[in-house]
């Protein structure tokens, strides 16, 4: 999809991180930007600011992890606007924890919010897709969806689906014209490190945000060049994109060596859940 304007975008989680910075860019190549957040004064502020830079955009307020609202808002913007080009799937819920202490409840919400969220809102709008012979899905994964961290085992379980999800679906659709973009980022500086919500006793709240918070620091990018490769990538039709590139040989090792990288899986998760 070279040419971006007029298109229309709706990006979830836009308001704020990685979410707005997408809109932000998004709205700069010319699209309509449907901003959705489950803030209703975030989605707004985003909204403003994209409006007062001569740019046009709409705010959506919806809970992803709630499969009706989800649906509800993806048929009301369809309704709205009589089309959606790109829907970029950014918005996610975090949980962190042992597996055996981890409430059922909270496994039903993170997979409401990170991956049902998905199959509702591509049902409803590739139909229009399709017609049209054009269209384009972004799902902002995770590192976590090719190489599990046991620490956020929760959060690494739908981050897989959501990589065999997107490459599933591009398989089923590239012909018919509709694009897909998986974007797998290690550590970006965003509010959403502190957004995770442990469970069980091990480890507490503080600590584990803690060692996320020195990785993010460490190794983490700016959301804003996150955002330039999430629209490079929608230009480019491209498909996978790793962030930062030495993912790359993360993975590679990952293959040729995954005796080894289990055993360094293991001894960063029990530092972590210790």
């Amino acid at each position: 999809m070279k040419d971006l304007k007029d298109k229309i975008a709706l990006v979830t989680g836009a308001g704020q991180g990685i979410g707005r910075e997408i809109a932000l860019a998004l709205a700069r190549e010319g699209c309509q930007v449907v901003v959705n957040d489950i803030v209703k004064e975030k989605a707004e502020e985003v909204t403003r600011e994209i409006v007062s830079r001569g740019c046009s955009s709409q705010s959506m307020v919806a809970d992803i992890s709630d499969r009706s609202q989800m649906e509800s808002m993806c048929i009301e913007a369809l309704s709205r606007f009589g089309r959606i080009d790109i829907m970029v799937h950014n918005a996610a819920v975090r949980v962190a924890g042992r597996v055996e202490e981890i409430p059922v409840a909270e496994w039903e919400r993170i997979l409401n919010a990170n991956v049902w969220s998905q199959i509702i809102a591509t049902r409803v709008l590739l139909p229009s897709m399709l017609e049209k012979k054009r269209g384009h899905f972004v799902h902002i994964a995770s590192l976590a969806g090719l190489w599990a961290g046991g620490m956020i085992l929760p959060y690494a379980t739908t981050k897989f689906a959501n990589v065999g999800f997107a490459e599933a679906l591009s398989a089923q659709v590239r012909s018919s014209g509709i694009k897909v973009t998986l974007v797998c980022p290690a550590f970006v500086r965003t509010p959403s490190v502190g957004a995770y919500r442990v469970s069980g006793k091990e480890p507490s709240q503080e600590s584990f945000v803690k060692s996320h918070d020195w990785f993010n620091n460490h190794w983490g990018m700016d959301p804003e060049k996150v955002a330039e490769k999430v629209v490079r990538a929608i230009r480019k039709d491209q498909f996978l994109v790793l962030i930062p590139a030495i993912s790359r040989l993360l993975l590679l090792g990952r293959v040729l060596f995954p005796q080894a990288f289990l055993r360094l899986n293991s001894r960063i998760t029990d530092r972590v859940l210790r």
